[in-house]
């Protein structure tokens, strides 16, 4: 399922973002995920960030250590496109937010 397959990957991302961030306080991470009964899910995570993000083609990252780079978004990217669904990813100074939608 696309949740088994995403939230892993999202989830690691987001808490790697989080623990960058030295005060406690200011870490912050929110997920939802909606089943409706006529077959759509939803998954959005909303987490705290401090690095800045860098697009190169289709990868998103804030690690400098490009050897560290994994495939998330991309891998992302593949598994929503593969079940016919959307992703949406947009941030700001302070925070990073993934939706992923996939009709039933």
């Amino acid at each position: 399922s696309v949740f088994v397959h995403c939230l892993p990957t999202h989830w690691t991302n987001a808490i790697e973002a989080c623990q960058k961030i030295e005060a406690p306080d200011r870490r912050k991470l929110e997920l939802k995920c909606r089943y409706t009964e006529n077959g759509y899910f939803s998954l959005e995570l909303i987490n705290s960030k401090i690095n800045e993000i860098v697009v190169k083609k289709s990868d998103i990252s804030d690690k400098e250590d490009k050897s560290a780079h994994g495939i998330g978004i991309s891998s992302i990217r593949d598994i929503v496109e593969k079940y016919e669904g959307t992703l949406d990813i947009s941030y700001d100074d302070t925070s990073f937010k993934v939706v992923i939608l996939i009709g039933g």
